[in-house]
C-alpha cells in the first residue's frame, strides 16, 4: 500500500496513472515488456497476487489510479494461488464499480500464459487513457492514505465522495463481508460466539443498572469467516456472505436480546436467563432435581459451599 502511495504521489507529473501489479515470477521474466508498454504505466512487483485485496485496489483508485492490471504467471506462481480467489476479488470490485457508475473494465486480469503480454497490456493502457479519469479523481474526499482505513471505511468514503445513497445489498461468494443472524428460540446467550470472533464483529452489552443482555453485530467488522457459527454449541447462528450498505454505519445491531438473571444472594447479574433455564433442564433430564444452586453466581456458590 505504501509503495502504491509513492507511485501515485504528485511528485510525478503525468496526466494518467495506470498500475501494473505483477507476481514476482512474471515480473522478473517480463520486466522489459511490462515497463515499456506506456509512459503512464507504473509497475509494482509482489510475491504473489494473493496479496491483492479489495482494500488495496480501492486504496489505489482512491489515491488517483486510472486503471489497474493484475499480471499473473499462473504456471510458475510460487504460492499456486487459486484463480477463484483472484476472480472473487475482481468480481467484487466490478460490482462496486457498477454501483458507483464506473467502467468495471478499469481492472484487468492478464495471465502471461494466455496472452501476448506486451500487446495486451499496451492496449489496456491506451483504453484507460482514452476513457479519461475515474469519478474518484475529481471528487473531494476526507480520507488520506496515512489513515490506513479498513475496507468498510473506504467503501463508505467512496459512497460519500460520489453522493451515493447508503442503501442496497450485494450477496454472493465473492463478497468479503458477512451478516450474522441468530435463532433466538435456540440461543442460550452463552457468549461463546463473541468470545471467539476474531474481528470483534460480535460483542455483548449489559448497560449499567440494566438487566437486559444484548448480543450486538457490527457488520463493518464481519469478514464472513464463520467462526461464530462453528463454535456455537446451540448451532443457532447463520452467517451469509452479504454486504448491506445501510449497515456499514451501524455501531452495533442487536441480534439477540434477553433478560440477565441476578444472583439471589449478591443481587449482581451473572447469566442470561435462557442459559440458566437450559442448564436446569439438562440437569433435571439427567436425574439431578436439586437445581437451586444455578440461581447463584459462581462466587456466591463457592462462598455458600464453604460455609456448609
Amino acid at each position: 500500500e505504501r509503495a502504491i502511495g509513492a507511485l501515485l504521489s504528485n511528485q510525478v507529473d503525468l496526466p494518467y496513472r495506470i498500475i501494473a501489479i505483477a507476481c514476482q515470477p512474471c515480473f522478473d521474466s517480463e520486466v522489459a515488456a511490462i515497463k515499456n508498454c506506456s509512459a503512464s504505466l507504473f509497475t509494482l512487483k509482489v510475491p504473489s497476487l494473493s496479496v491483492v485485496s479489495p482494500l488495496l485496489l480501492l486504496n489505489a483508485f482512491n489515491m488517483g489510479a486510472d486503471g489497474i492490471a493484475l499480471i499473473q504467471d499462473k504456471e510458475n506462481c510460487a504460492r499456486k494461488m487459486p484463480l477463484e480467489s483472484l476472480s472473487d476479488t475482481i468480481t467484487f470490485m466490478q460490482r462496486l464499480f457498477d454501483r458507483w457508475g464506473i467502467d468495471k473494465n478499469r481492472i484487468k486480469h492478464i495471465d502471461k500464459i494466455d496472452s501476448a503480454l506486451s500487446s495486451e497490456l499496451g492496449q489496456f493502457c491506451d483504453k484507460m487513457m482514452k476513457s479519461g479519469h475515474t469519478r474518484f479523481k475529481s471528487a473531494p474526499g476526507s480520507m488520506t492514505f496515512e489513515g490506513m482505513y479498513n475496507l468498510a471505511a473506504i467503501i463508505k468514503e467512496m459512497d460519500t465522495k460520489l453522493k451515493i445513497a447508503e442503501e442496497g445489498v450485494l450477496s454472493g461468494e465473492d463478497v468479503p463481508f458477512g451478516v450474522a443472524a441468530v435463532d433466538s428460540t435456540r440461543c442460550s446467550g452463552c457468549n461463546v460466539c463473541a468470545q471467539n470472533c476474531p474481528t470483534g464483529a460480535l460483542s455483548t452489552q449489559i448497560a449499567d443498572g440494566s438487566t437486559t443482555y444484548k448480543l450486538l453485530f457490527h457488520h463493518a467488522k464481519c469478514i464472513a469467516c464463520g467462526v461464530c457459527a462453528n463454535v456455537c454449541p446451540e448451532k443457532c447462528i447463520n452467517v451469509n456472505r452479504t454486504l448491506d450498505f445501510s449497515m456499514l454505519n451501524n455501531d452495533g445491531k442487536s441480534i439477540f436480546v434477553n433478560e440477565y438473571i441476578s444472583c439471589r444472594n449478591c443481587k449482581r447479574p451473572y447469566a442470561v436467563k435462557p442459559m440458566v433455564d437450559t442448564l436446569k433442564r439438562k440437569l433435571e433430564d439427567s436425574g439431578i432435581l436439586n437445581t437451586g444452586w444455578t440461581e447463584y453466581c459462581p462466587s456466591c456458590r463457592v462462598a455458600i459451599q464453604q460455609k456448609k
